[in-house]
């Protein structure tokens, strides 16, 4: 029986001064590390366990490689003061419904909220979404429709 030869394919995930590198063959990531540092001064960390506020969870046993932001949530919760509050099932209620005509209506509610953090909740909501929760989308929808004129239901 023949062998069959695959090419070797290299991922080299990079954001500004952080860097992943990822193939199945040992080898070839010497090479490409080598390489890298014959140009740029590097420092090699060994196996990553984060990156971008995401840990890296592998179990060699099964085979399987998972990434979480659990943590990051953690902060998030924790920085708007929600770290108490109860999970739920889904990120928001079929009932629930928010309006325009829900926007502050008075000065008051109007200074209240701009001392509220709610575009900054609503982007570290997004970056979770993107990368680890995609089932936030329909929420962060509905929640980022308010971010000029939020009101303390939003």
């Amino acid at each position: 029986m023949k062998k069959i030869e695959h090419d070797v394919i290299v991922y080299l995930l990079l954001y500004v001064d952080d860097m992943l590198i990822n193939c199945n063959n040992k080898e070839e990531i010497k090479k490409v590390k080598v390489m890298l540092e014959n140009e740029f001064e590097m420092k090699d960390i060994g196996a990553s366990s984060k990156i971008l506020g995401m840990q890296i969870l592998r179990d060699k046993t099964m085979g399987t490689l998972f990434i979480t932001q659990k943590s990051y949530i953690a902060k998030i919760l924790k920085k708007f003061n929600m770290d108490m509050s109860k999970a739920v099932s889904t990120p928001i209620a079929q009932h629930f419904k928010l309006l325009h005509q829900d926007s502050p209506k008075t000065e008051d509610e109007v200074s209240y909220m701009k001392k509220v953090p709610h575009a900054n909740a609503i982007g570290r909501h997004i970056y979770v979404m993107i990368y680890t929760r995609p089932y936030l989308g329909c929420a962060m929808s509905l929640v980022s429709r308010y971010m000029k004129k939020p009101r303390k239901l939003h």
